[in-house]
């Protein structure tokens, strides 16, 4: 079965939230890296990724972001580290984005303040 991650584990020394193995532990980027083919790869990603997907079509769009993510940590040479806080840096902001917007489709949500017009700033 998955293992659950917790999302934000916060770093000893400064207790801010630590990107590195939120999302995906070492020996998870390892499974990734060992799989060989693009069906394999997407397999493992099905497994460890897209769980809390439930619409079919969303869970095929976030297969393809992680698959690409991989691609291109392993064009870039990333180490397990690297790629567990690309795969974190993306599923927490893909994540936060999903909420606003649900939040911002709610009917009876309390609207943000509009930002004023550039034309109005005169100083930062």
């Amino acid at each position: 079965g998955v293992v659950s991650i917790v999302c934000l584990a916060r770093h000893p020394y400064m207790g801010v939230p630590a990107l590195l193995w939120a999302e995906l532990t070492a020996e998870q980027v390892e499974r990734l890296e060992a799989a060989a083919t693009r069906e394999e790869v997407r397999g493992v990603l099905a497994e460890l990724c897209t769980s809390e997907a439930k619409h079919p079509q969303r869970r095929e769009i976030l297969l393809e972001l992680y698959f690409n993510l991989l691609h291109f940590s392993r064009q870039r040479r990333f180490g397990t580290e690297k790629t567990s806080v690309l795969f974190a840096l993306f599923k927490q902001t893909h994540e936060e984005m999903v909420e606003l917007k649900v939040d911002e489709a709610r009917p009876n949500r309390t609207p943000r303040r509009p930002v004023p017009p550039a034309s109005r700033w005169t100083s930062f």
